[in-house]
């Protein structure tokens, strides 16, 4: 396309090439799509340009289509620069996307080791409570099942007891009553014997002392008897009516 243009010479065109216009470059701001509209108000401008610095017919044609260059040139680049931009971009988001899901799970798996750590730490504890109200609930119901079982053999230990002491003691006091029988039978065996002798001996002393004993009684009988004779006879004597 510039070789179909006319050979100029490039410092007259340095200095004919008019000067942006600021109020140009204030109006055309860069947009997704350069509409027909500004590429219109870029050649009016153009020509006014041109108008005022008594610029050739050529010179404005070889101008505008300079400025069509580069109006294409600077679309097809932003194109470029936005396909680049909207590809990194989603590289980008790619790329942060997987170190954001990276960063994720890798907290994810921390929290989640936390909580466990945290929930087994308080579970043990809990089980620790647990186990330690259960173990004092254990003794204190084993403490008194075996009070009851101790009083319960005790009791029977001092039945046992009980009755074995008063076997022996009744089996002590038969052996005693029976020693006890035999010596009191053979000690009034002994004084029997002994009064036995004692009257064996006596015998005939008692046989002069029962004779002396009957003689005084007949004799005595013999008094009454003559006394009372005297009284029948003589009882005035005597004073008896």
């Amino acid at each position: 396309m510039g070789n179909c243009l006319p050979k100029q010479k490039p410092d007259e065109d340095r200095k004919r090439v008019p000067q942006p216009n600021p109020s140009l470059k204030n109006n055309t701001t860069p947009s997704s799509d350069y509409s027909n509209q500004t590429s219109y108000t870029d050649l009016r401008q153009l020509q006014k340009d041109a108008f005022e610095h008594n610029i050739s017919k050529p010179k404005i044609d070889t101008l505008s289509v300079i400025r069509i260059q580069k109006i294409v040139r600077g679309f097809l680049a932003r194109k470029r620069y936005r396909r680049s931009r909207n590809c990194i971009v989603q590289i980008q988001s790619i790329f942060r996307g997987f170190v954001k899901r990276c960063w994720y799970y890798q907290l994810k798996e921390s929290t989640i080791l936390l909580q466990a750590l945290t929930r087994k730490r308080l579970l043990r504890k809990r089980y620790v409570k647990l186990r330690i109200g259960c173990i004092k609930l254990q003794s204190r119901w084993k403490s008194i099942i075996q009070r009851r079982e101790y009083k319960k053999l005790k009791s029977s230990v001092l039945k046992l007891q009980a009755f074995w002491r008063s076997v022996r003691a009744r089996r002590e006091y038969i052996k005693k009553r029976n020693s006890v029988i035999k010596i009191q039978t053979r000690v009034r065996r002994w004084l029997c014997r002994r009064r036995y002798l004692k009257l064996k001996m006596c015998k005939p002393r008692a046989l002069e002392i029962l004779k002396t004993e009957e003689s005084y009684v007949t004799k005595l009988n013999l008094i009454d008897k003559m006394y009372r004779k005297e009284l029948e006879s003589k009882p005035a004597h005597y004073g008896i009516t």
